[in-house]
């Protein structure tokens, strides 16, 4: 089954195969063209590429040291090139030419006094920062150590420019404003756009940075190239220049400085992308503003979807749509990795543009995934309907990654000049883009919708709203991006767009379109009952321990008649509807009809007994002619005779009861204290005295069919004692009277605690119920305790708790203790 479904990638895994070949084809022998990006700005390296015409120059983009692993001569500063030659990085080094970071002026627009860099904050004229070939660095180290004396990134400097760039003054790279922050050496070049351009070396100081070239070969330069880089309009590095362009020597000495430690300025201004953007042009805000947060943003956002990953597993009830967000997890796992190692190639060559073009295969197939897990939930779709929508959906698929990948040759979907080393610098985008956006967007909308529809009748409505929003969010980034808007094109497409399908998941999530409930798994876990949670099709999500397999006919017939408990045999069946599926619940029976017929054993038992008490008490009526006979006979009908017709009542309420397992329990207790309490009738004629043991079976007896009334009673009872059974009757009476009486708060628990000492025998409970008072007492049992030399007291311990002592003080004529 799962190579029928996987068929498709075969001939899309040979695609790419063959697309692989034809990159490695098409890079050559690895030969880099004459060509710098530079050299149209840069005079200095138009002139060092006209001395050494044999030498090799390639884009800027690639870094100098990548240019030197690949015998390349590379344009470097000092602070590059001396720890390069030391470290062995590079071989040779070759120093020409000195440029200083300076203010310049054009006096036919600005009349404002500028003598440094403060002054700046005087100037009501766009400022432009010519940052150049990523010589933002070297100005904003200038204007630092210039303000501060010794540090060259500080926080002066970088607040100066903030607010040069908060009043709407500083604008990079704008050649036509009246004053620049530049190097000295462009001051030729604007001087010959404004004719009254003058050049100011600020009074607070700056910096002078030596130029050069890096080679691991030996270079062989002309005698005069010091003059040929003063024709240029530079100065060399005696710190001579064109005269008619700089000032003399003498003023630069005074307001120039030298770095003089490289390893300190490099550790200083690393950092330095992320100040010049966030903090001064205020870009970059929410994404990647350097190298290093290129690297560590993708693989951040990696370990957060992991986790999300796992989370949404063990949070997911079905099985299929679990394995489909985890597809979803995986495809945005590849788009990032692939974003990631896109940026990690170096050469903007045909390796770095498929590897471009391979990154939207992760993008495109994200929307078709949302559709088919939209088109799956709440019961899916039918299975002959399923096969055409699945055919279509990967007929489109690849049909956009053909398109993609064969743009080299149609430029349908990305206009590139593939004449240029770096085509991807400057494109645009071809009809076949606008129809693929147009046909992705279009099945996420429809995706969208089914999800509103299908969680229109999800009790959290919530969901619809948030879906609405986030849809309309998604529009407008996805259009302002493509329009090119500053501070969405800044963003980072690939997980921004992760973030919205993730947030579409999770919505998906919260709203119960997708089954889900993290507790569900820990009460199945903890759950005494027999439970499964079934869907629609009768696919078990989970179940508890011990839960019997239920036919599908049984749950089809109580989700008809409304979930009403359906009882078969001696099991019960319950139910409950949920989102995509269904909860029941078995209850067995057994035990309850067991203890039914038990008790109705019991019942003819005692009928039996009963009526041969009264047998036996005719009969004693005719041989007994005492009176002391018919007293004894008077005082068992008085005791036992009222407990027992409390049982028939019972008994024939039964039926009618509101809770059937409580009542069975009190009927029970009263079974057991009629039995003890006869017993206990009987002792007291044969004037016998009660023992300790005695006294902890009859009080665990009664504890323990206590229980199954919901009075938990703990029973506590002293060692080598005995007392008069009358007060033995009379304690035991009372204890079946105050379980009886507590049975009907609901769950109740007792701590009885029983002693003998030498003031006399003691039983005190302690009932989580509260008792307000003791009126509740049978009027015989309060007299025969007060007969007997007993005491009942109640104390309040606090607003949930009471105890309740009886006593019976030491008598020599009523108790013997050993």
């Amino acid at each position: 089954m799962v190579r029928k479904k996987l068929w498709f990638l075969f001939p899309l895994m040979i695609f790419l195969l063959v697309a692989a070949t034809l990159s490695v084809a098409f890079e050559g022998d690895g030969k880099f063209s004459e060509y710098c990006d530079d050299c149209s700005d840069d005079p200095y390296l138009e002139l060092v590429r006209d001395v050494l015409p044999h030498e090799k120059f390639r884009p800027y983009s690639g870094g100098i040291f990548y240019q030197l692993q690949h015998g390349c001569v590379a344009k470097a500063y000092e602070m590059q090139a001396v720890p390069a030659v030391r470290n062995k990085t590079a071989q040779y080094w070759y120093p020409h030419v000195l440029v200083t970071p300076v203010i310049v002026v054009d006096r036919a627009r600005v009349k404002t006094t500028i003598r440094g860099w403060r002054d700046l904050r005087l100037v009501d004229d766009t400022i432009s920062f010519m940052r150049g070939k990523r010589e933002d660095r070297l100005l904003l180290s200038a204007i630092s150590y210039g303000l501060t004396k010794g540090h060259y990134i500080s926080q002066e400097g970088v607040e100066l420019l903030s607010h040069l760039n908060e009043q709407g003054h500083l604008v990079a790279d704008a050649p036509d404003a009246p004053v620049f922050i530049c190097m000295d050496a462009q001051f030729k070049s604007i001087r010959e756009r404004y004719p009254k351009a003058e050049m100011i070396l600020p009074q607070e100081g700056t910096l002078t940075f030596v130029k050069g070239v890096l080679s691991q070969t030996p270079l062989v330069f002309p005698e005069d190239m010091d003059r040929q880089c003063r024709e240029v309009g530079y100065r060399t590095l005696n710190g001579r220049g064109d005269r008619a362009v700089y000032p003399d020597v003498k003023t630069y000495r005074q307001r120039t400085s030298r770095i003089q430690d490289y390893e300190e300025y490099n550790r200083q201004t690393e950092r330095y992308q992320p100040m010049v953007r966030r903090q001064i042009f205020g870009t970059r805000l929410y994404s990647a503003a350097d190298h290093l947060e290129y690297q560590m943003f993708p693989i951040l956002f990696m370990i957060l979807v992991i986790i999300w990953m796992g989370v949404s597993y063990y949070r997911v009830l079905q099985l299929d749509i679990r394995r489909w967000i985890l597809t979803v997890g995986l495809l945005i796992l590849g788009w990032v990795a692939m974003r990631y190692m896109r940026y990690q190639i170096e050469h903007d060559g045909i390796v770095n543009r498929y590897s471009w073009y391979t990154h939207n295969m992760f993008q495109l197939a994200l929307p078709i995934v949302l559709l088919w897990i939209a088109l799956q939930l709440d019961g899916g779709i039918k299975r002959r309907t399923e096969k055409v929508v699945r055919t279509i959906l990967i007929a489109l698929y690849l049909s956009f990654v053909t398109l993609i990948l064969t743009n080299d040759i149609h430029l349908l979907v990305y206009r590139l000049d593939l004449s240029r080393p770096n085509p991807r610098s400057d494109y645009g985008y071809g009809p076949a883009f606008y129809v693929i956006t147009f046909m992705t967007l279009l099945l996420l909308c429809i995706a969208i919708v089914i999800l509103l529809k299908k969680g229109h009748h999800g009790k959290r409505r919530f969901g619809q709203i948030a879906t609405v929003m986030l849809t309309i969010m998604l529009m407008a980034y996805v259009i302002t991006y493509f329009q090119k808007v500053p501070f969405i094109r800044d963003s980072d497409y690939v997980m921004t767009m992760s973030v919205f399908i993730l947030a579409y998941m999770e919505i998906m999530m919260r709203s119960g379109v997708v089954p889900v409930n993290t507790l569900y798994r820990m009460m199945m876990e903890h759950s005494s009952l027999r439970m499964q949670m079934i869907t629609d099709e009768g696919e078990v999500w989970l179940e508890t321990e011990g839960a019997l397999p239920l036919p599908a006919d049984v749950c089809a017939k109580i989700r008809a008649e409304d979930y009403k408990p359906l009882e078969l045999g001696d099991m019960m069946i319950y139910g409950r509807a949920l989102q995509g599926g269904s909860v029941f619940w078995q209850e067995n029976l057994t035990q309850l009809n067991q203890v039914r017929q038990t008790l109705y054993d019991n019942v003819q038992r005692l009928k039996e007994v009963n009526a041969l008490l009264v047998r036996e008490r005719e009969f004693n009526a005719r041989l007994m002619v005492d009176e002391e006979q018919r007293a004894f006979l008077a005082k068992l009908a008085e005791e036992i005779e009222v407990k027992t017709k409390r049982l028939f009542r019972r008994i024939e309420r039964f039926p009618y009861a509101e809770d059937k397992v409580l009542e069975t329990a009190r009927i029970t207790i009263l079974l057991c204290y009629i039995k003890r309490r006869c017993n206990l009738f009987f002792l007291e004629r044969e004037e016998m005295s009660f023992s300790a043991d005695n006294v902890n079976i009859y009080l665990d007896e009664l504890a323990e069919f206590a229980r199954y009334a919901k009075v938990n009673v703990l029973t506590r009872c002293g060692k080598s004692f005995a007392l008069p059974v009358r007060q033995m009757t009379l304690f035991y009476d009372f204890l079946y009277e105050i379980i009886y009486y507590c049975s009907g708060f609901g769950t109740t628990h007792m701590v009885v605690d029983f002693s003998v000492d030498e003031q006399g025998a003691v039983m005190r409970i302690m009932p989580s119920a509260v008792l307000d008072d003791l009126n509740w007492l049978p009027e015989g049992l309060a007299t025969g305790i007060a007969v007997e030399g007993g005491e009942l007291i109640l104390r309040q311990l606090g607003d949930d708790i009471c105890s309740v002592t009886m006593r019976f003080k030491k008598e020599a004529d009523r108790a013997n203790f050993l």
